[in-house]
């Protein structure tokens, strides 16, 4: 009887030993599955992270050819014809007409109403070789185009302010002298030689064309213009801020007037900060650019320090509407809500605050003003991410408002498709004889969809 007792006992402890091994056996096994499904998670994260950061981020040019090199000529048949090798008298006639636009689209044309010249070959010699009789001309054609380029000039303007006197009066004694002078207009920098055209190709090719003020001096130089990058930088800071800034206000108070906004924001560099930062720290610059729906486009750049909520709150002070700012729809919601995201890595942090925004994201499903995403937006900031990379930073914070309002008549300028170097033109010429100041509602001719920029400044 008490080795029948022993005996079971030994097997029920045996029995609780194998139930137990059971238990953590089905324990490690979850914790096994929760693993595999993790790591499976992390791998598709690191996945769509080395996609990101080494995938292909550019289209391949249609025009490339399979050993890297193609020819300039294979679409012109002008090319493919013979040379004309007999000798040939030559004449030149030039006139202008307006050109008909061809149906066939080619990659390169002439504007409308461009001045044409005409070379005329004939041959040296019209004697017939078999009669020897005079040959008369029985045709002719147009062997080819070519553009010719004329180079830009200098040119040194005086105002001569011409004085006048009365002789009469001033011989009698009684008479007060009479005189009257001629009046220059006022220049757009006072006493600077920088008249409103320098400017506004200065400008013109820094914005539009991304050319650096640094580069630019040794083009002026072969125009027969002896200046420097830092006089150039001076020309732009000032022109912004006394005749552009006001045009700038002008269409801020029109933006925060409307009811929709798209914004993006891109860092930019400043070297000289106010907060007492290095200059090696990211300043930022905002972007605001009104929707089709609500009337002519503007866009509007703002230069700040840092990307903080302060900045877009003082901006938008008094605008009363909705702001566009990520892409969201459902199944991305729905994505993001039920992705395995661990820990405090930036994914899910990113991951969590998308989440905690889904009523904002939403917002285009209910008021179909709203854009569904915020391309608008991110395609007005890419001026200045290009422009970026040849600027490579501010000076000054001033340089870097001059340069967010430069961007923004650019922009703006372009999207109601005015000629911005025309419209600079006209804004430095006129703007400093008038009295903006005093009374601020002639800037709404100089606007960029008002009727009298539209009539002489249009693309």
């Amino acid at each position: 009887m008490g080795n029948v007792s022993t005996n079971d006992k030994v097997i029920e402890l045996f029995e609780e030993q194998l139930t137990y091994m059971k238990k953590q056996n089905e324990e490690l096994s979850i914790k096994l599955d929760q693993s595999l499904s993790q790591n499976k998670a992390l791998a598709e994260q690191i996945r769509q992270l080395t996609k990101a950061l080494y995938g292909s981020k550019s289209e391949k040019s249609k025009y490339q050819a399979p050993d890297g090199q193609g020819s300039l000529f294979d679409d012109d048949p002008s090319f493919n014809e013979s040379e004309h090798t007999e000798e040939q008298s030559t004449a030149t006639i030039t006139y202008t007409v307006n050109r008909k636009l061809h149906k066939k689209k080619r990659n390169d044309s002439f504007h409308e109403g461009i001045e044409i010249e005409e070379v005329h070959h004939h041959p040296t010699n019209t004697q017939c070789d078999c009669c020897l009789s005079q040959m008369t001309e029985a045709g002719k054609t147009i062997a080819r185009e070519e553009a010719k380029f004329i180079p830009a000039k200098m040119m040194c303007i005086q105002h001569i302010e011409h004085a006048y006197e009365c002789k009469y009066c001033k011989m009698d004694a009684t008479q007060k002298a009479q005189m009257k002078r001629g009046k220059a207009p006022q220049a757009a920098i006072q006493r600077s030689i920088a008249g409103p055209t320098v400017l506004a190709k200065l400008i013109y090719d820094k914005f539009i064309q991304y050319l650096p003020l640094y580069r630019q001096v040794k083009e002026w130089e072969r125009y027969g213009l002896l200046t420097n990058d830092k006089n150039l930088s001076n020309w732009v800071i000032r022109a912004a801020e006394d005749w552009l800034l006001p045009v700038y206000e002008q269409m801020k108070q029109t933006l925060t007037a409307k009811s929709v906004l798209h914004v993006d924001e891109t860092y930019a560099q400043i070297i000289k900060r106010s907060d007492g930062k290095s200059g090696q720290s990211n300043a930022y610059n905002w972007v605001f650019r009104s929707v089709p729906s609500q009337g002519p486009i503007i866009v509007l750049f703002q230069s700040a320090l840092s990307r903080s909520r302060s900045v877009l709150e003082e901006f938008t002070e008094d605008f009363k509407g909705t702001l566009i700012c990520e892409p969201i729809i459902e199944k991305f919601l729905k994505w993001v809500d039920e992705s395995p995201f661990f820990g405090k890595n930036a994914l899910a942090k990113a991951a969590e605050y998308t989440l905690n925004r889904v009523h904002g994201l939403k917002a285009f499903l209910f008021d179909g003003r709203i854009e569904i995403d915020n391309n608008p937006a991110e395609n007005a900031i890419r001026p200045n991410v290009i422009g970026r990379k040849n600027w490579l930073f501010s000076v000054s914070e001033a340089g870097a408002k001059a340069n967010a309002i430069c961007l923004s008549l650019a922009e703006t300028a372009k999207a109601n498709g005015i000629d911005f170097y025309q419209y600079l033109v006209t804004l430095m010429t006129e703007l400093p004889n008038l009295p903006i100041h005093q009374q601020p509602e002639i800037l709404n001719n100089y606007m960029p969809w008002s009727k009298k920029i539209q009539a002489t400044c249009v693309n």
